[in-house]
Parts: structure tokens; sequence; C-alpha cells
């Protein structure tokens, strides 16, 4: 990887700049400025598929016009940001060609040391800029708890449950999943 853009740019130019940039390498674009992503570990990269895994069973139960995708597309809230969940459940329509989803509903971080902060305060702020989002789950594995932000009909004020077991109530879409199957069994990141 080379290195990171000194000046703000929009996303055109973000999406232009990470095209040269090797294939393998995650980059976020936070108020216009790049950010790179790390590499992940073996137990990080098993409870995100979890995750989408969960989700998409749960989708699929209900028969949503809805698909659970993984860190590979992101999320915008404007010109100037994206955001790479590891998770995250669009409903509607999607355009294969495109970075970016169009009507997220869901967003998953998996925590790991090195991004708890990060996850925990900077993406709650950019994830609920983007007006679809209904709800953030942040999950981590090494506690076995799971943080639930929602926002209820397109409202500013957020929710937050802390969930050890039980269910999580995921309207919209109109789903629900178990907290114990998002956190798996022995489950680390």
């Amino acid at each position: 990887m080379g290195a990171l853009p000194k000046t703000s740019m929009a996303l055109p130019e973000f999406f232009s700049w990470w095209e040269k940039q090797g294939a393998d390498e995650r980059f976020e674009l936070v108020d216009g400025h790049v950010y790179a992503m790390g590499r992940d570990r073996v137990g990080h990269n098993r409870a995100k598929l979890r995750a989408v895994n969960v989700l998409q069973a749960a989708i699929n139960a209900a028969k949503l016009d809805c698909i659970a995708f993984t860190d590979g597309v992101g999320v915008s809230a404007n010109a100037r940001s994206f955001r790479l969940p590891d998770a995250a459940v669009n409903c509607g329509k999607v355009d294969d060609d495109s970075s970016v989803l169009p009507n997220p509903i869901i967003v998953v971080e998996i925590v790991s040391p090195s991004s708890e902060t990060r996850d925990v305060n900077e993406k709650l702020i950019d994830y609920f800029a983007v007006k679809s989002i209904c709800h953030y789950l942040i999950v981590f594995p090494g506690r076995k708890l799971v943080v639930h932000h929602s926002r209820k009909n397109g409202s500013d004020k957020i929710e937050t449950a802390f969930l050890a077991g039980g269910v999580v109530d995921l309207s919209p879409p109109g789903i629900t999943i178990a907290v114990s199957d998002l956190l798996g069994e022995g489950a680390s990141a």
C-alpha cells in the first residue's frame, strides 16, 4: 500500500484513488480523509461471517426483499463519508456495480481491541447519519455481549440495549435474531 492521501476528498475521488491501491486493501473515508482498515484475524473474520449468516437466515425465514452483506461494500451518509461495516442488511434493489448500499437498514461491527473506541463512538454517529439505518449492532465476542442501538420511525432518538442473551428485534425490516447465534460458541475476535 502506498501513502494515504493528505488532501481531503469526496467519494468519486476516493473510489478512483482506491482502485489504484492493492486489491486486498480496505479503506474508509471519514470527513473527506482516508483511513486504512486493519487486516482481519481468523476469529474476527469468523464472527463477521456468522453475523452475515444469522442475518441472512432471518431474512430468508421472513421472506423479505433484503440481503445481508459482509464488509466489502459500505454505507455513506454524505459525499465525504464511506464506512465499511463488518456486516450490513440492505432492503430493496442494489446495483451490482456499486460499492455503496442504497438502503442499509442494519449495520454490525464486531469489536476487536484495535477498533473498540472507533466502533463504540465514531461509527455510532456516522452510521445514524445515514437516514435509512435503523439498527446498529456492536458485537463484543470476548465479553459475550451485544449492544443494540436502534432508531424508530425515522426519528433522531436512539435507544440502546445491552444484551447477553435473548433475542434482538430488528423491525424494520421485521426480523429477530438470537443473541447467542450472533455471539456463537467460543467466539473471539
